[in-house]
């Protein structure tokens, strides 16, 4: 099986976080009534884990996860809608909007083959925050995408980067 997720398998953008493992009661009665399998409930669940003074634990280099691929069949407007149709967007509105909104660059923690790590790298997620607050609106809606293709584009060097 390692053979054919290491010949076939492909990273996803650091905004798609398919594995979670946390203390039952963590998110308590605070949950949004967010729609699973849409855009950004996951996003959220990381924003609250923090907002919480609770880690988040990247285990992206000790854990191989294997996400089945699939078509958006299930959505009348396929991958468009689900990522940017009307329950996307209400979920980013029950999130709080962008500003409640976290990918696992965000991680406290980098889960490495020898020991927990602090996320040195966490910074870039930072700065693209408090860049972004300054054009709300129209500025962040544009750059939120842009940013997490940049992510995207540089975790193959970032992961490189990181102390193992």
């Amino acid at each position: 099986m390692s053979d054919f997720v290491s010949r076939y398998g492909k990273d996803q953008a650091v905004d798609h976080v398919d594995y979670f493992a946390f203390s039952r009661g963590l998110h308590g009665p605070e949950i949004p009534p967010l729609a699973i399998g849409r855009a950004h409930w996951d996003n959220w669940a990381i924003w609250h884990v923090l907002h919480s003074k609770h880690p988040v634990v990247d285990a992206s280099a000790v854990v191989t996860a294997v996400h089945q691929n699939h078509d958006y069949g299930h959505h009348q407007e396929g991958k468009q809608g689900v990522y940017y149709g009307e329950e996307a967007e209400r979920n980013r509105q029950l999130a709080g909007g962008w500003r409640h909104l976290r990918t696992i660059a965000d991680a406290t923690e980098v889960l490495t083959p020898r020991k927990l790590k602090r996320n040195a790298l966490r910074h870039w997620s930072t700065a693209k925050r408090y860049a972004t607050q300054a054009g709300r609106g129209l500025l962040n809606d544009l750059w939120h995408p842009v940013w997490f293709a940049v992510l995207t584009l540089t975790r193959p060097l970032r992961r490189s980067v990181r102390p193992r």
